[in-house]
């Protein structure tokens, strides 16, 4: 069955004079078979993600969808053929992203830097950490509250157990993958190396 869906008056005209006249008043009603008809993409998702999610999910019930705006059309047989397509381009970017994330990991082994967490305070720090306590003037709270750090930070300091970050700490490199914050990888990396992978020539 055709069914359109619009969230306003607008959307709702241009669906019908495009010759669709049931429409469904959530996403949740659409049915095996149903072929979703909307303005734009715009519609159905705002975020990339939430917008691979949703086509997955419509195009695995065998859900077709056609987009007024020639955006997208996806019907019939080749409703199997993008859910495929959709796929292999999630695999492909997982698996460059693991590539790129092994690559720069390795670079900077080689070239004896961390590729651990970031520590909070760099040597310099550490050392005015450390001629507080030894100074025997200040309390443990009290040098954590100077310092805004914790507690259990200036006891890591005092057992020697802590590893100071350069005096320049690269914040800023800091990227979201897979819902975890590690160090941005990707500056570590040639551009004409990163150039092979046409998932990110179409975001540079």
């Amino acid at each position: 069955m055709i069914v359109g869906y619009s969230r306003s008056e607008d959307e709702k005209e241009k669906i019908l004079e495009y010759g669709c006249s049931k429409f469904i008043d959530s996403l949740d009603d659409l049915n095996s078979g149903d072929t979703l008809v909307v303005v734009s993409l715009f519609c159905v998702a705002n975020k990339t993600k939430k917008l691979n999610e949703f086509l997955k999910s419509i195009f695995s019930k065998n859900i077709g969808i056609v987009c007024i705006d020639g955006s997208i059309s996806v019907v019939g047989d080749g409703i199997k053929a993008v859910h495929s397509f959709i796929d292999a381009i999630e695999d492909f970017r997982k698996n460059a992203l693991k590539k790129l994330t092994n690559d720069g990991l390795k670079r900077r082994r080689e070239r004896g830097l961390s590729t651990g967490r970031p520590s909070v305070l760099n040597k310099q720090q550490v050392e005015k950490i450390i001629a507080d306590c030894n100074s025997m003037e200040f309390s443990i709270r009290e040098i954590a509250e100077k310092h805004g750090i914790s507690r259990a930070v200036i006891y890591r300091v005092q057992s020697g157990k802590y590893n100071p970050s350069p005096i320049v700490r690269e914040a800023d490199d800091l990227v979201a993958i897979g819902g975890l914050k590690v160090q941005s990888i990707i500056k570590e990396i040639k551009s004409d190396e990163i150039s092979k992978y046409s998932f990110f020539k179409n975001r540079s």
